[in-house]
């Protein structure tokens, strides 16, 4: 190789060093956009053996969204209440600050989609409650997710909507566009 193919050969390799190195960046601030959140345990209520009989009829995974209009209050409420905010199974699927019960008045809620009562009628509410068994078995169910949660202040600052993914007794949260 002579001095002219050897200058380019060393140019052609900074170059693509360079690439990566604007890739790698690119990488990083995609996981930081876009990580999941720790896998979180559901409480559920009543015996912890009959739960987990009941979870053999459940299908393995459930995606659901939960949409920023209504997350965002019930978001701010817990931080202006300096607690968690939980996410519930019982009539519905839904995310409530855990402080709410204190506040009546202006009760803030998310439901997920789909899984608002209020959108079904008396003779549909089998529906949810089939939808809600296939999630995590019988009785109530709570996660409670901390406020300073990356999923959750990725949700206050992009105004993005929130993922939840469900399987028997645990969940994990992903911001969305």
């Amino acid at each position: 190789m002579n001095h002219a193919d050897n200058e380019i050969f060393w140019e052609n390799i900074t170059q693509l060093v360079n690439y990566i190195d604007t890739l790698k960046k690119q990488i990083k601030q995609l996981e930081h956009k876009y990580r999941n959140v720790n896998t979180i345990s559901l409480a559920v209520q009543g015996s912890q053996a009959d739960h987990e009989k009941e979870l053999i009829t459940c299908k393995k995974l459930h995606t659901v969204i939960f949409k920023t209009e209504t997350l965002i209050p019930v978001i701010q409420e817990a931080i202006k209440d300096n607690c968690n905010v939980c996410l519930v199974k019982n009539h519905g699927l839904f995310i409530i600050s855990e402080n709410s019960d204190n506040n009546f008045d202006e009760l803030n809620i998310s439901y997920a989609e789909g899984f608002d009562p209020e959108q079904y009628g008396p003779d549909e509410l089998y529906k949810l409650q089939d939808a809600l068994h296939n999630i995590s078995g019988p009785g109530v169910c709570v996660g409670r997710i901390p406020v300073d949660n990356t999923a959750l202040r990725h949700v206050l600052e992009y105004k993005t909507d929130l993922e939840a993914t469900l399987i028997p007794m645990q969940f994990s949260l992903r911001a969305i566009e």
